[in-house]
């Protein structure tokens, strides 16, 4: 028989076993809870930064109205392209009309050709109205064009209206008169027509002025101003030549 100490013994032992179990048992239980709560803390902050971001993209779907506005931006877009497009087929057709109407009926030399530039194309009803002004080595010939009214329909000239002039003889273009001096003598002499001194220079431009003269026409390359009296109100017209100064004309 087992001694009485020896089971003590015995008792002892397995209960000092089933404390290490025990004590295990309540580790293992532990770090199961520590990591549990660590997991539904992990889960449950990736669960708002995720439902955050979906939020967040949500938000910057734009509207139907803003996507609305959007496309009508679009279509509005590309209407005015297209208009565009059409208006400046329409014009290249129509230019093509007047230039074979040049040429077929001699309005200008080859050689004159170049000389003139395209400075007006708009449609009046079922018309189309061009006008292409003169030049001489890259400067304006005032008050000498060619124009043309175009049937759009049928792309033909109705009628055309010349003032070309085909043999300028001026070939010295030295400048030896600024634009500034030009209106200074300008107001000189309106300051002592009109008795004021309140003048605007509206605008000005270096142009090639054709006058006759004992029905011999002579060209002068001239300051072209428009002046505005303030005192008495004018709107006043200069031609002042660049080589010496003098008024070659002036209106009214």
């Amino acid at each position: 028989m087992i001694s009485f100490k020896k089971r003590l013994k015995n008792i002892h032992n397995k209960s000092e076993e089933d404390r290490i179990k025990i004590m295990w048992v309540a580790v293992v239980f532990g770090m199961i809870i520590i990591l549990s709560g660590w997991f539904v803390i992990y889960k449950l902050s990736h669960s708002n930064n995720y439902e955050s971001k979906i939020a967040n993209e949500v938000s910057q779907i734009p509207s139907f109205s803003n996507l609305q506005k959007d496309f009508d931006d679009l279509q509005k877009q590309k209407d005015e392209t297209l208009k565009e497009v059409t208006d400046l087929a329409q014009k290249a057709e129509i230019e093509s009309v007047a230039l074979v109407y040049l040429k077929e009926n001699k309005l200008v030399s080859e050689s004159d050709f170049s000389n003139l530039k395209l400075t007006s194309i708009e449609k009046l009803e079922n018309n189309w109205h061009l006008e292409y002004k003169q030049y001489h080595q890259d400067i304006l010939v005032d008050n000498s064009s060619i124009s043309f009214l175009i049937d759009s329909a049928e792309k033909k000239v109705v009628s055309h209206l010349s003032n070309f002039d085909s043999d300028i003889n001026l070939s010295d273009l030295e400048q030896k008169i600024t634009k500034e001096e030009a209106y200074e003598i300008a107001k000189e002499n309106l300051s002592a027509d009109l008795n004021s001194k309140n003048f605007d220079l509206k605008n000005s431009e270096l142009v090639i002025y054709k006058k006759e003269n004992k029905k011999v026409l002579k060209y002068y390359l001239v300051w072209k101003l428009n002046i505005l009296s303030l005192e008495p109100l004018g709107d006043y017209h200069y031609f002042i030549d660049v080589k010496d100064g003098k008024i070659i004309f002036s209106s009214p």
